[in-house]
């Protein structure tokens, strides 16, 4: 629908109706804001260790960009609370549950050209890649214990890349010709995927900036 902003936006100048301007605004979250408080980022674990060390340590990340007080406790549990000491108000533990990629290659795809009066064939192939990581999070209360947030966050990508086939007759190319998946750039939609995965959960307690189109303020 953004293509047609712009008319819209000519058709109100024309027409004497107030413009509208886009504009980034901070959105409160819908649970909590963090503010001043002390978070403990505790134990991550699962089934998918890897993906939760990954998934603790952009946490942290995110959690540094907005100057909260972090605390690193990377054992604690949550059969270790509540916690004794003064040292945090929250905690935050997490686990890995589910990590799966998908790699799909498509038929074999004919496009033509003449030159010299002469047709020539290529061939090509789309493939498909999808990463899922799921994320089981939770926000608890470091001096009662109490859950205040236990959130299931998937993480997903998918991307599409053209794969060409080294054919040039007109005849469908045989399997042997077909290309092997490309593997390359799962590592970087897998991170991808978890940064998406803990964003879904840093949105329910911490503001985000978001793109909001609102009526222009008009001098008297």
């Amino acid at each position: 629908w953004l293509k047609f902003v712009p008319v819209i936006l000519l058709i109100s100048s024309l027409t004497g109706c107030v413009p509208y301007v886009r504009r980034r605004v901070l959105v409160r979250p819908p649970l909590m804001d963090l503010g001043q408080k002390r978070v403990i980022i505790g134990k991550f674990g699962g089934s998918e260790l890897g993906i939760s060390l990954e998934a603790r340590q952009i946490l942290i990340q995110k959690l540094k960009a907005v100057a909260l007080t972090l605390i690193e406790r990377p054992n604690l549990g949550i059969e270790n609370l509540p916690i004794k000491n003064e040292e945090g108000d929250l905690v935050i533990l997490g686990e890995a549950t589910y990590y799966h990629v998908d790699i799909y290659l498509g038929p074999p795809e004919r496009s033509s050209s003449e030159l010299s009066n002469q047709i020539w064939y290529t061939w090509a192939t789309r493939q498909t890649t999808t990463v899922t990581v799921n994320l089981f999070l939770k926000l608890v209360d470091a001096k009662t214990g109490k859950i205040i947030l236990s959130k299931q966050c998937v993480g997903k990508i998918q991307n599409w890349t053209s794969l060409d086939i080294p054919w040039k007759e007109e005849t469908a190319p045989p399997q042997i010709f077909l290309p092997e998946p490309v593997t390359s750039d799962v590592f970087e939609y897998r991170q991808i995927a978890i940064e998406r995965a803990v964003s879904e959960f840093c949105s329910q307690f911490m503001p985000v900036y978001k793109w909001k189109w609102e009526k222009e303020a008009l001098d008297e």
